[in-house]
């Protein structure tokens, strides 16, 4: 009875002081750290002392042995504030995430600055076409932006440092449920420590959340097999499946093959007088349809536009790199992280047959590695899948493992009957003692592989951005730019009229068409057939244009796809005198080495021929035949019709 009240009484004033401290002490640290610039050592030292500071107040708080639910929340909240602490600390030096805006980076600052600026769901490059990266993450992002008085661009940074906050706190309370509060806090903390992903927080955020989601509200681990879900546990249900959804779909995959091995599986389940997974399948069916109808404002757009454009191909599958290819077994690594997954794989394998938890994590990892064998069927018939983020997944589902497996063989350890001959306490000690030594290998790692951490603190915003802006004003809003200067979209409400990454494309933009348009303009020498097909393209209206001058005129350069080899550069040269039209107005944009031209519409070249069907013989209504012999496919359709009509007229 002792025990029993022991183990369910309130924390005392002296638990809660000891959190709040933490809480205290980890904004004074991140507040009062040197700048993270260079190689300073203070950096890495500052971060140790948060983390002995957190692993010395968790073991306090748990051996203070309160109600499970308080030490458990205790623990993530700990866990919580060491990672977004430390990642505070290491990325000080400069308001950019790590890698600044380069690379994944700048599609991602884009996002983040048109949804600063848009309720809509827009894409992060193409005007006039919805989201294709799952936008949940960076819209809410970008419209906290004004309300915290940050610049979009700010608000990667603040983005993941949000996420490593969340990544243990919301995972306690969802893992909570599933295996109890004191095995979740295990849980989020392994996971924690053994599996970041500080580079794409959205991906890390959508595994924490996928898990536990699938095992509970999916699949039933945890709630009472003799009672139905109820209204508002579907309700959440189909909540956090759109979360998940909506902010990296991918993990999606996995679970649809899952859910299918399962499905076939039940008629052999109830054969051997085994309950069928899942258990309620009413509640997953409901949940899963659920998920489709909240998310349709996000995908039913985006099919609309794939399966209304001619030519639509999804580009981002295809980008691999020879490090993508190798199969993952990240637990036949031999180091300390390997040794640990390894462990989990083995401790899910051996106690599948007896918990409903380990069956289904095991499942998942199969479904991952399921997937990944499909994307070499892919890859061999030129439709690969992106199974790079598979690894991640899997990194997630063997750590909880291991973290299951901890708590198995800490309880046998100290149990009475285990340890008759060694001292309970000893034991105990030992243990805690092995938890700590973990805790503290695995905490250190976690900040120190924090990428690209040298490039964020190089990273400055653009100074002439502003002027740029300046130059365009009077056109319409969010204009459509001809440029490879990633700067403009990351830092404006401006889209591309492509993308300077085939990659980075959305499936209905039609990029290798635009490209080839590109490609053919470069070989243009009539200005006027040139302003013509620009202005004129079936694709976007393009309101400016801002190259770097090369040799031989404004140099415009794209990464194009390169399947099975990553990507290959392409460029292309406009003569400067295409751009001697009336229709091109120079603009100055100091500091930039841009060469910026304005398109006025009122100069328009296609107002003078519009009359040429009635008089095909005027002269320089020939400039009509040349652009539908050079460009016909890539021209509107007023355009394109009147050309041929001056053809039929002559």
């Amino acid at each position: 009875m002792a025990a029993s009240e022991a183990e369910t009484r309130r924390p005392d004033a002296g638990t809660v002081m000891l959190a709040g401290t933490a809480v205290v002490v980890t904004g004074l640290l991140v507040a009062l750290a040197p700048r993270a610039v260079g190689a300073d050592p203070t950096v890495e030292v500052v971060t140790q002392v948060l983390l002995a500071l957190a692993v010395g107040t968790g073991v306090l708080v748990v051996a203070r042995r309160g109600r499970p639910e308080a030490t458990g929340g205790l623990v993530a909240l700990l866990t919580g504030l060491f990672l977004c602490g430390g990642a505070a600390i290491i990325l000080n030096g400069s308001r950019f995430g790590p890698l600044g805006y380069l690379a994944d980076q700048g599609f991602r600052t884009a996002y983040l600055t048109k949804f600063g600026h848009t309720w809509s769901l827009v894409d992060h490059t193409y005007r006039d076409l919805p989201s294709f990266y799952p936008p949940l993450y960076f819209w809410l992002l970008g419209r906290a932006g004004p309300v915290v008085g940050a610049a979009p661009w700010e608000m990667l940074k603040i983005g993941m440092l949000t996420v490593a906050f969340l990544v243990p706190t919301a995972g306690w309370l969802l893992w909570r449920p599933v295996v109890g509060p004191r095995r979740a806090a295990v849980v989020v903390v392994v996971t924690s420590l053994v599996f970041q992903e500080w580079y794409v927080p959205q991906l890390w955020l959508a595994i924490v959340v996928f898990v536990p989601w699938w095992l509970h509200f999916v699949l039933g681990v945890g709630r009472d097999p003799d009672r139905r879900a109820g209204p508002g546990a579907l309700a959440l249900g189909v909540l956090l499946g759109a979360v998940v959804a909506c902010t990296y779909w991918y993990v999606l995959f996995v679970a649809a093959l899952h859910l299918v091995a399962l499905l076939g599986t039940r008629r052999i389940s109830r054969r051997h007088g085994r309950t069928p997974e899942p258990a309620d399948l009413r509640a997953a069916l409901i949940v899963l349809a659920g998920v489709g109808v909240v998310t349709a404002p996000y995908w039913l757009p985006l099919a609309v536009s794939i399966l209304s454009t001619p030519g639509s191909r999804a580009m981002q599958n295809r980008y691999f790199t020879a490090g993508e290819v190798p199969f993952p077994t990240p637990f036949l690594a031999f180091d300390l992280e390997g040794f640990v997954l390894l462990a989990g794989l083995v401790g899910l394998a051996a106690t599948a047959h007896r918990r409903r938890v380990s069956l289904h994590l095991l499942g998942l990892v199969v479904a991952a590695y399921a997937l990944y064998l499909l994307g070499y069927v892919g890859f061999l018939a030129d439709f690969p899948l992106d199974t790079l983020r598979t690894q991640g997944l899997l990194e997630y589902l063997l750590a909880a493992g291991a973290a299951l497996a901890a708590v198995d063989l800490a309880r046998l350890a100290t149990a009475t009957g285990a340890t008759r001959r060694i001292d309970r306490t000893a034991m105990v000690m030992l243990v805690g003692l092995g938890a700590v030594v973990l805790t503290v290998a695995f905490g250190q790692e976690a900040v120190r592989s924090m990428p690209y951490v040298e490039q964020q603190r190089a990273t400055t915003d653009p100074g002439w951005i502003d002027g740029f802006d300046r130059a365009l004003a009077g056109s319409r809003a969010d204009p459509v730019v001809l440029t490879d200067a990633v700067e403009i979209p990351a830092f404006l409400p401006a889209y591309l009229f492509n993308a300077t990454n085939a990659h980075y494309s959305h499936p209905a933009a039609r990029f290798e068409a635009r490209a080839d348009l590109l490609t053919r303009l470069g070989r243009e020498r009539d200005p006027e057939a040139f302003a013509l097909a620009l202005l004129h393209n079936r694709y976007d209206q393009v309101d400016a244009v801002a190259l770097r001058a090369g040799a031989g005129g404004l140099r415009y350069s794209w990464l194009d796809d390169a399947f099975p080899n990553g990507v290959r550069e392409r460029s292309v040269t406009f003569p400067a005198a295409a751009f001697d039209q009336p229709v091109f107005s120079a603009r100055t944009v100091p500091g930039s080495g841009l060469t910026v031209y304005r398109v006025d519409r009122a100069q328009d070249p296609l107002r003078s021929l519009r009359d040429c069907p009635r008089a095909p013989q005027r002269q320089g209504c020939a400039v009509l035949g040349r652009l539908l012999t050079r460009y016909g496919p890539h021209l509107d359709d007023a355009t394109a019709t009147l050309a041929r009509r001056w053809q039929r007229a002559r």
